[in-house]
């Protein structure tokens, strides 16, 4: 227990370093003391994971703050995208008489569970609800779904199927629909990418940690909860470790990092502070970096080149980045 109230030190530490830099960024664009509820249940989400010592108290427990706070959020999706990365999605299945188990639990299914699900059911229930399946994103979506759970049918059993079908509703399907009917518009699009870009600062202040360190603060939360997790453990290239932070896998964290470069480029013009907007670049590109996965390097290029063609001043803009992307070479 003590080295995990060590690690548990250093994760809240670097956080409120973190959430000091979103206050200054981020609270003149959001609702009143909105950054300030979302900071105080990230913190006690991830006290629960650390001082529950076990797997089943920590779900149980933090599935019901969870729904308590959403009560309280006007904005679900933006909490939903906000606490998403705080805690690693480690699992377990869930046991059921007269079958093997019915699905893997973890964390990110859990607040699917807590906070998507029921927003599922409000918004089913609007007379002017979208119809779903009339837009064309709808039928890539459920047509994933369709695919996934027709190919687990090869060569398994039918409550194996069942339990990929459970998946890509709670993984997939539900984040979609609830993403897609919830944000009616620009505003409410604006808190949950600050909620998106505000977790991913944390992790990625975390992964640069964890770089510098050589030190995964993640890596023991699996054994304090009574769980055997396949995903988190060190993964070096050359002499230096890959950062992970709460996602359990380099790449995860490098193209979970780069969806956040993609917003940040959105909000940052919102920045007043021109050193505030950079200090936001700079930690997310330290972030990036700590993973050392050449994939989300080459994601980031893609994302800005992409942002770049599609705005303003498209020549000047491309100018200053080949000029910038030369002088780091």
């Amino acid at each position: 227990m003590s080295y995990q109230i060590l690690t548990l030190s250093f994760i809240l530490f670097l956080a409120t370093i973190t959430f000091v830099f979103a206050h200054k960024a981020f609270d003149p664009i959001l609702p009143k003391d909105q950054l300030k509820k979302w900071r105080n249940s990230w913190y006690i989400v991830t006290l629960i994971a650390f001082l529950s010592g076990s797997f089943w108290v920590y779900i149980i427990t933090c599935g019901l703050f969870v729904k308590y706070i959403s009560k309280r959020e006007e904005n679900v999706f933006a909490l939903y995208f906000m606490l998403l990365l705080a805690i690693p999605p480690i699992d377990k299945v869930i046991p059921i008489i007269g079958l093997d188990h019915l699905f893997a639990m973890n964390y990110p299914r859990l607040i699917s569970l807590t906070l998507l699900f029921p927003l599922f059911l409000s918004l089913r229930s609007k007379p002017d609800k979208i119809s779903f399946g009339r837009s064309v994103s709808d039928k890539f979506v459920i047509g994933i779904v369709i695919l996934t759970f027709l190919l687990s049918l090869r060569g398994t059993t039918v409550s194996d199927a069942f339990r990929y079908g459970m998946s890509g509703f709670l993984d997939v399907f539900l984040p979609y629909y609830t993403a897609s009917r919830a944000i009616k518009n620009m505003d409410q699009l604006k808190v949950v990418m600050i909620g998106f870009v505000t977790g991913c600062l944390i992790v990625a202040a975390i992964g640069i940690f964890e770089y510098r360190s050589f030190w995964l603060l993640y890596n023991t939360l699996d054994e304090s909860l009574g769980v055997n997790w396949v995903m988190g453990g060190y993964l070096g290239r050359g002499d230096d470790l890959r950062a992970i932070s709460t996602t359990g896998q380099p790449i995860i964290l490098g193209y979970v990092v780069v969806v956040a470069l993609g917003f940040y480029l959105y909000l940052a013009p919102l920045i007043k502070s021109n050193a505030i907007r950079l200090i936001g670049f700079g930690l997310i590109a330290a972030g990036l970096f700590a993973t050392l996965s050449r994939g989300p390097w080459v994601g980031a290029v893609a994302s800005i080149i992409i942002f770049l063609a599609t705005g303003t001043n498209v020549a000047k803009k491309f100018i200053i980045f080949i000029t910038i992307a030369l002088l780091t070479i």
